[in-house]
Formats: C-alpha cells, structure tokens, sequence
C-alpha cells in the first residue's frame, strides 16, 4: 500500500488519516480537488482546475472534459457508475455533502 494524506486532513491517536494511492477514495479526492481547484488559483499549474468552482455557468460537458483530462482514473474506479455523466453526478452530490 502507498499511502497518501487523507483529505480533509484529519488526524486520529496522533496520526494522519490516510488512503491507499490508487483506490476509491483517493481517486474521488482527486475529482473532488479538481472541481474546486479554480482555474489559475495554482502557480505551478495554471491550467488545472475549471473556471468556476461554484459551477454557476459550468456546462456539464465541460466538466466531464475536465475530469477525463485531469483524472482518467475516474470513470473506471467508481463501483457501479456505468458513464461519465453518472460519475460527476456523484461527484457533485459529494462536493455539496462536503463541509
């Protein structure tokens, strides 16, 4: 297992929560990151991101476009999401879940 930091960062007994590289969980942490990430908010990778994290005048299409560019990983590691279209969904209903 590779561990890395899970998100939101929270620690238990004096550790840092973590994820296995690669599983569900992280792949969803990363789609999540990605969706809030406003485009130019990262100096070292300006182009990452979408150009409203609030989704206000966000076309679908392009979020779908964003993910698969930025996270391919993602439409193959979410149990039972037989698309793209269903996958943000679920993202989407986990961003508003989110604190």
């Amino acid at each position: 297992m590779i561990p890395k930091l899970k998100v939101p960062l929270n620690f238990s007994a004096g550790a840092a929560a973590i994820v296995e590289q690669d599983s569900q969980d992280e792949i969803a942490q990363c789609v999540v990151a990605l969706l809030r990430t406003e485009i130019e908010s990262r100096v070292e990778r300006m182009e990452y991101g979408i150009v409203d994290p609030t989704f206000r005048g966000v076309v679908r299409e392009e979020i779908r476009e964003i993910i698969a560019h930025w996270e391919p990983r993602a439409e193959l590691t979410i149990e039972g999401a037989e698309d793209l279209d269903e996958l943000v969904s679920r993202t989407l209903l986990r961003l508003e879940e989110s604190p």
